[in-house]
């Protein structure tokens, strides 16, 4: 079908969202992921995944950790971190060596450049910074940017959370990252 790129934008699981859930309950949930992901591996098919709000460990708060960013995608990195992309044609880099919650891959289509940059659900500053510094290393590139939950039900910017550290970040992806860079198109 000529798909030139398939972008999954979390929820990846269900199973890991709440405080005290059995590890073993979302690791076969990742496992499952893990097989239907792969079907795009061996198509051929560049994509990427990144983490929504349910594939995160949260505290007994019902919060993301604070402070503790890799920690809260542990699981999710095992599965689908850097290491899994990281010799693939398109891939383009990740936040840090071992945290792909966010990331960026390259691809052309209909001889466009595209960045397809994936921002995790409520991105922590450092990893704002890493994406504005990401855009402004690819200016002649067509942006679509991924992430969980930018929109709420009635198609407003989110603007606060679940309660969850920092709120949600659609206001400060709309800021940050779509009003300073005309190659952002799409989010």
């Amino acid at each position: 079908r000529k798909i030139a790129y398939s972008m999954h934008t979390g929820d990846v699981i269900q199973s890991w969202i709440r405080p005290g859930r059995p590890p073993d309950k979302a690791r076969k949930a990742f496992e499952a992921a893990d097989d239907a992901m792969s079907i795009l591996e061996e198509a051929g098919v560049p994509h990427g995944v990144l983490p929504g709000n349910h594939d995160n460990i949260w505290n007994a708060a019902g919060r993301l950790v604070p402070g503790a960013h890799e920690e809260n995608h542990a699981l999710y990195n095992e599965y689908f971190g850097p290491a899994r992309y990281r010799d693939q044609p398109w891939w383009g880099g990740s936040v840090t060596a071992s945290d792909n919650s966010a990331h960026y891959d390259l691809v052309e289509a209909a001889g466009a450049k595209f960045l397809m940059l994936s921002i995790g659900y409520n991105p922590p500053e450092h990893v704002m910074g890493w994406a504005e510094d990401v855009l402004r290393e690819h200016p002649d590139r067509n942006v679509v940017i991924g992430t969980h939950y930018y929109l709420d039900e009635s198609g407003e910017l989110r603007m606060s959370g679940f309660g969850d550290v920092g709120g949600s970040s659609g206001q400060q992806i709309w800021n940050r990252l779509v009003v300073p860079f005309e190659s952002v198109f799409l989010v």
